[in-house]
């Protein structure tokens, strides 16, 4: 079947380019790789797209590819893990495998990533940790428009299969 394809699903805020100087080397071994572009990045006035959009977006690559046969590995950066594994319902090569169906995601490798369990939302992962490995952190809200709101960003509640 050859090597799998391998899809990079960014952190916030970070474009495809970001992860070309990888792509490149990659690309010269003679394996698929695509840094995607997702929803929640650049977007343009109005509602934001949310966390469930991201993982909408990541899900229709992998099915393209998984329909064309391919056995797929995600490789998620930062806020990446949290879409990234929520896009994986009904796309793992198990599952396909079990309907009759050729290629699926066979890894996940979390890089630098939030590491949700299926169907957790990204912000509880880190509200699981001990109080004590936590980074202090601070957000000066006064820089943001009064419309602004990570609510959006902070709602996932998909039910995954296994």
């Amino acid at each position: 079947m050859g090597p799998p394809s391998m899809l990079i699903i960014p952190g916030a805020s970070a474009l495809p380019e970001l992860y070309q100087p990888v792509v490149d080397a990659v690309t010269k071994q003679g394996i698929h790789i695509q840094a995607l572009h997702l929803p929640s990045i650049g977007a343009k006035p109005g509602t934001p797209p949310t966390l469930s959009d991201d993982a909408a977006c990541i899900a229709q690559h992998i099915a393209r590819l998984a329909d064309a046969g391919k056995d797929v590995v995600l490789v998620t950066h930062s806020y990446g893990g949290a879409p990234g594994t929520q896009s994986v319902q009904g796309l793992s090569k198990a599952y396909r495998q079990k309907r009759g169906l050729e290629g699926g995601v066979v890894r996940i490798a979390y890089m630098a990533s939030l590491v949700p369990e299926l169907g957790q939302p990204a912000a509880s992962v880190q509200a699981s940790l001990p109080v004590e490995s936590l980074v202090p952190a601070a957000v000066d809200v006064s820089i943001f428009p009064s419309s602004f709101s990570l609510l959006p960003l902070l709602r996932s509640s998909i039910t995954l299969d296994t």
